[in-house]
């Protein structure tokens, strides 16, 4: 027996064959071992033994692994390998009061989204939102990252009514961008623009390698810079690229990332041309041209990736705006899901933008079916991926990232505090 027989069995979902063939694998040991102990547990949820994946989760514990670690680690592998609807049916088995049931829960609710059910998807991220609270002190949600990333996820996407509540609790906030000011328009003539925004440190840091590889004849550039220094605004000058500027007296990663809806409405009232909004930190490749090629007749693109939590489904990497009132009132309805949230740690409300895009989008398919949205990636052909391409690794960008990790650490205790405003 190879070990490519428990792998073919596998991916043909034929798991009642693979099962005992990774069983034998990984009692021989050798280099597929893990790869087969990962196969089994996947298989004993894709079969429904959850007394089998009980088994498994009681192991590790004995072996110094959190049951919490070992639980999340196999239903985020089931989830990524494609094995929804067991999901669903494993939440129905765990207890409401077991610290296993948040996870369970996130879960199935990731896999409803998969399955195509919207609405029961964030119905259960909403019921997620709500269990958490008497779970803060127990689960490790601010020193364990992946299960940090889920509670993320999980946290920042809103059902309809919680999405209308939320716009309108944002609306009625002061806008979080002060003195908005245009200093110099992008130029071009008609040509659409092409947008970045970002804090001083950001431009200082990216903006001549943004402006090199993005700048074009089919395009216009502009540089929005939160929080300007000496610097940025001298480079900006040197660059041919349009500028406007604004202070946030709350200054945090995301808000920074978030900026750019408050922004957007200004630059397309101003200069009623579509506007591409990228990320600067990125760099356009030559497939980028063809995002210009296509801007229209709709409102409001961006690329879908899909991936199988919700915060991450649609990408801000690349977002497309016409110059249509229907374009500034999608832009500033994110910009008003966001405002409320933008005081908590980044620890706490990082993806927020993207959790934005996918909740205030399923909301305009019900109240706003007028609304045009275009997924740019059935558009174009092409994955944003092959349309961009990074210029600094994590590392890179995290040593220049303002950013508070929303956990603090009691000294007499020991104790995590991780402070989240459900």
């Amino acid at each position: 027996m190879t070990s490519s027989e428990f792998e073919a069995r596998y991916r043909e979902r034929s798991f009642a064959a693979a099962l005992p063939l990774a069983v034998a694998v990984a009692s021989r040991g050798g280099p597929d071992a893990q790869r087969a102990a990962t196969v089994i547990e996947n298989c004993l949820v894709a079969l429904g033994d959850f007394n089998g994946l009980g088994r498994i989760v009681g192991l590790s514990q004995q072996n110094g692994v959190p049951p919490v670690e070992t639980f999340f680690r196999i239903l985020h592998n089931c989830l990524f390998d494609g094995i929804y609807t067991p999901l669903l049916s494993l939440n129905e088995v765990i207890r409401p009061d077991s610290l296993l049931h948040p996870i369970a829960l996130y879960h199935a609710s990731c896999a409803r989204m998969m399955l195509g059910d919207d609405d029961g998807a964030l119905a259960g991220f909403d019921q997620f939102r709500r269990t958490l609270p008497r779970f803060l002190q127990t689960l490790p949600i601010a020193t364990h990252e992946p299960i940090n990333v889920m509670f993320r996820q999980g946290t920042q996407v809103l059902p309809a009514e919680g999405t209308r509540d939320r716009l309108a609790k944002g609306a009625a906030l002061p806008q979080t961008q002060q003195g908005l000011t245009i200093l110099r328009p992008p130029g071009g003539g008609n040509l659409p623009i092409v947008f970045c925004c970002a804090d001083a440190r950001y431009v200082n840091y990216f903006l001549p390698r943004w402006s090199e590889l993005i700048r074009g004849d089919d395009r216009a550039l502009h540089v929005h810079v939160v929080d300007p220094d000496d610097a940025s605004l001298a480079l900006a000058a040197e660059l041919p690229v349009g500028l406007s500027t604004s202070r946030d007296p709350q200054p945090t990663a995301t808000r920074y990332s978030c900026a750019r809806f408050e922004v957007i409405p200004r630059i397309l009232d101003a200069f009623r041309r579509p506007l591409v909004a990228v990320d600067i930190d990125s760099g356009a490749t030559p497939r980028f041209a063809e995002v210009l090629a296509h801007l229209g007749p709709f409102d409001f693109g961006c690329f879908e990736t899909g991936r199988c939590e919700p915060a991450s489904v649609h990408a801000a990497g690349i977002m497309v705006f016409a110059p249509t009132a229907a374009a500034v009132g999608f832009c500033t309805d994110i910009a008003h899901y966001c405002r409320p949230k933008l005081h908590q740690a980044v620890r706490i409300n990082w993806l927020l933008d993207q959790a934005a895009l996918f909740s205030v989008l399923r909301l305009y398919r019900k109240d706003r079916p007028e609304f045009r949205y275009a997924a740019l990636d059935v558009l174009t052909g092409h994955k944003m991926g092959d349309c961009i391409t990074g210029l600094a690794s994590d590392e890179e960008k995290d040593r220049i990232k303002i950013a508070s990790s929303g956990a603090s650490l009691d000294p007499s205790t020991g104790r995590v505090d991780f402070v989240w405003e459900p």
